[in-house]
């Protein structure tokens, strides 16, 4: 039995287009195969066709990163901000955390692209400068392991690994905030060497050819009659 991911408010956005008769050639995004899918990993993207068909392609959690890496870049005053937040949520004491975010302030490139290939340099920044402060700051008792640990787990709430999950939700709140479209999705996923769009247009291409041969073998059997 298979598990699905769908999207209710971007079906309903995009039912018009997907029941249309007309020469509409566009591959809507329906859902995500979580569980017994057809590929290896047992996932996979569900899309409509122009025959009215539901065509599911495996799908590669590591072929399908680029366009969620790129949504979910911070800049660097984004990043200090969300980072401010997730230490408060800590409660870690405030001196502790302007200490931190001025020291990141400092050292990021004001147009840097943070994301999560970057965490384990961000984490390492902090730790050598947490501990080059105690070791300056003696008189001040700090349980600096207990205070790294939450700090990491700060950093992994905003810098965290993407999962299967996290790429259709993202993908579909970007269709929502109409900053893609649903039909381009299978543009922007990937099949190995091949777009999700270039191996639909395939099988498109060939249901054409194979219609078109019996249509043409039908209308030579008519004219022997």
């Amino acid at each position: 039995m298979k598990k699905h991911l769908v999207s209710p408010q971007v079906i309903f956005k995009n039912m018009n287009k997907i029941l249309a008769k007309n020469d509409n050639y566009n591959f809507y995004n329906l859902s995500m195969v979580l569980l017994g899918g057809l590929g290896p990993q047992g996932h996979g993207f569900t899309y409509s066709t122009p025959k009215g068909e539901v065509i599911e392609i495996c799908s590669d959690i590591k072929e399908n990163e680029a366009i969620i890496i790129k949504y979910k870049q911070f800049l660097k005053q984004q990043f200090l901000n969300r980072l401010e937040k997730e230490l408060r949520d800590f409660n870690i004491d405030i001196d502790i955390i302007n200490s931190i975010t001025n020291y990141l302030l400092e050292i990021l490139d004001q147009k840097e692209l943070i994301n999560y290939y970057k965490k384990e340099r961000i984490l390492r920044n902090i730790r050598d400068f947490l501990n080059q402060d105690a070791e300056q700051n003696k008189e001040i008792p700090i349980d600096l392991k207990s205070l790294i640990e939450d700090i990491t787990s700060a950093i992994n709430n905003i810098l965290r690994e993407i999962k299967m999950e996290d790429q259709f939700k993202t993908r579909m709140e970007l269709v929502l905030k109409d900053k893609i479209k649903s039909e381009d999705i299978a543009k922007l996923t990937s099949l190995r060497e091949k777009s999700h769009y270039d191996v639909l247009r395939e099988r498109f291409f060939f249901q054409y050819i194979v219609d078109w041969f019996y249509n043409l073998y039908i209308s030579k059997k008519l004219d022997k009659l």
